[in-house]
């Protein structure tokens, strides 16, 4: 699926957030309707990414944390994996 995906989010030219989560992750259940609401005003792709069924994509981005958020821009992927800096993403760059 990961080399299937990446050609897709490359083909699209897109701005792509992908949020790797998992069910048990606290912090991860309070950032995603922030997060959806962001991406929705920013029109980006996004995709959240169950980390513990999709190990493979997980070990692409070298997911250490969770939640992590990987913004891909022109091709190039930025990994932000803490909490707070994920806020400060939304904050920062939001309406």
């Amino acid at each position: 699926m990961s080399k299937q995906l990446l050609k897709e989010i490359h083909e699209s030219g897109k701005e792509t957030i992908i949020l790797f989560y998992a069910d048990w992750c606290g912090h991860c259940k309070d950032l995603k309707p922030q997060l959806k609401e962001f991406v929705s005003y920013k029109k980006f792709n996004y995709l959240e990414i169950d980390s513990d069924s999709e190990t493979e994509l997980q070990n692409l981005f070298d997911v250490k944390y969770l939640p992590t958020l990987v913004l891909i821009k022109e091709g190039n992927a930025k990994v932000i994996d803490s909490p707070m800096k994920i806020h400060k993403l939304i904050n920062e760059n939001g309406k």
